[in-house]
């Protein structure tokens, strides 16, 4: 395996665009229909369900022909492994008393000199990042090309890898994926080509690692969606939606190899990237409008429960300590009661977690819920004290024995509003079976609880 260049994140930028309108035509929330991201620790964590808020502004682009099948292609691709490009790193603005703005670790959008390529719904492209490590990231700036008219529908999806490597064809050329997502685009556009800002905070993503390659996808996503189409697989939206590229100029914050992207045809669209399929543009820079942004001064940041209750259940065992680690065969748990019809909830406990200090950009809660008795239904949910009621953060069927769940938080809510006057954020779990008559020695439980805050 060999690395391509020194590199980063995920995800982009703000808007600053020379020929765009200096107010948004469109804006709004995009919910993401399938997706997950790695974790620094190496766990993978579902961003599914979420709603990313979004702007966009409308650009002109001009038709770019790619120059496919170079003979030198694999020529350049070795000598700019063996040769990295440096990264050119933006101008650290004065630090004012507070917190950091947004950093922006990549950006590649030269406001003018907009092109796209035909029948390019699936493309990939190298990035280099300036800065940014285990930073969590804020937003995600791209553009694209239709020609379905004031109201279009598909499916964007992103694809990160981390290394590139030379597999038998017509295997990806690439390993290491850290992320897999898409967002759904059913939002009227009065514009046929646009530049647009996702914020994606509170998917609560960060990464050490500096080396990307983005693959950005264009496909189908019918009303309602088929299963197929939900899991990112739809058909790619081949003459109907394309990826904008940065022709006029290099990219302003990190770098690309601007003589080369990898353009996915040979001879159709199947989303696997090869060598053999690299790319260029005569007399224009070959790399996608993008735009990567993290939290200035932001950081992730871990807490367990220091309150736990029963609310529903009986014979309670153990304590908020009880929850802080994982498999040590230490639980809280409590036996089942049926005073309630089989619509309320057979057991159900809450916690009170500790909140973060700073602005809270994003809240995940992971861990391990546990059951005697498998086939029924788990409900985590975290309370908006604002209005007293409770919102669903993950349902899970459940095993018997440990069940492992991680879910963030995707809604429009304001987090202050989850906040309690005491300062602190409650969570609760309740338990329902609705199918079976079952005994009273059924019992359950929490072995885990973990809120993850992003913070900046």
């Amino acid at each position: 395996m060999r690395k391509f260049f020194p590199l980063l994140a995920l995800v982009c930028l703000v808007p600053g665009l020379a020929n765009a309108s200096p107010e948004p035509i469109a804006a709004g929330f995009l919910e993401v229909a399938h997706g997950w991201v790695k974790r620094p620790d190496g766990t993978i964590a579902s961003i599914k369900g979420m709603k990313f808020p979004f702007k966009a502004w409308p650009i002109t682009a001009k038709v770019m022909k790619p120059h496919k099948g170079l003979p030198t292609a694999n020529s350049q691709l070795a000598a700019l492994l063996e040769n990295p490009r440096p990264a050119q790193r933006q101008r650290s603005a004065p630090k004012s008393g507070g917190p950091e703005a947004d950093q922006v670790i990549y950006m590649a959008d030269a406001g003018a000199g907009y092109g796209v390529a035909p029948d390019n719904p699936s493309s990939l492209d190298d990035i280099t990042i300036s800065g940014g490590l285990n930073k969590p990231w804020q937003s995600l700036k791209f553009g694209f090309s239709t020609s379905l008219g004031p109201n279009p529908r598909f499916l964007i999806r992103w694809r990160i890898w981390q290394t590139n490597i030379d597999n038998p064809a017509p295997m990806n050329d690439f390993s290491g994926e850290i992320a897999d997502f898409g967002v759904i685009w059913n939002v009227p556009i009065p514009a046929d080509q646009v530049i647009v800002e996702i914020g994606i905070s509170q998917a609560a993503v960060s990464t050490n690692d500096s080396t990307l390659f983005i693959a950005q996808q264009f496909r189908e996503c019918s009303n309602p969606p088929t299963p197929q189409q939900l899991e990112g697989e739809g058909e790619f939206m081949l003459g109907a939606v394309d990826t904008v590229f940065n022709g006029g100029a290099p990219p302003t914050t990190g770098s690309s190899d601007g003589t080369m992207f990898w353009y996915d045809w040979d001879p159709f669209p199947d989303g696997n990237y090869e060598n053999s399929e690299i790319d260029t543009f005569e007399g224009a820079e070959a790399n996608h409008v993008l735009g990567i942004t993290v939290a200035g001064s932001g950081n992730v940041v871990n807490f367990n429960c220091f309150g736990i209750r029963t609310i529903v259940g009986q014979n309670a065992q153990g304590n908020f300590l009880s929850t802080w680690q994982a498999n040590d065969n230490n639980r809280y748990t409590v036996q089942t009661v049926y005073e309630n019809s089989r619509s309320n909830p057979f057991g159900m406990i809450e916690l009170d977690v500790p909140n973060s200090s700073g602005n809270v950009t994003g809240i995940r809660v992971s861990g391990t819920l546990y059951s005697t008795l498998p086939g029924h239904t788990a409900r985590v949910e975290m309370k908006n004290a604002t209005n007293n009621t409770w919102v669903t953060l993950s349902t899970k069927t459940i095993n018997q024995g440990d069940t492992i769940f991680s879910e963030a938080y995707g809604g429009t809510i304001p987090y202050a509003n989850f906040v309690n006057p005491d300062g602190t954020i409650t969570f609760r779990v309740r338990w329902n079976i609705t199918n079976a008559t079952v005994g009273r020695a059924w019992r359950m439980g929490i072995d885990h609880f973990l809120v993850t805050y992003t913070v900046n």
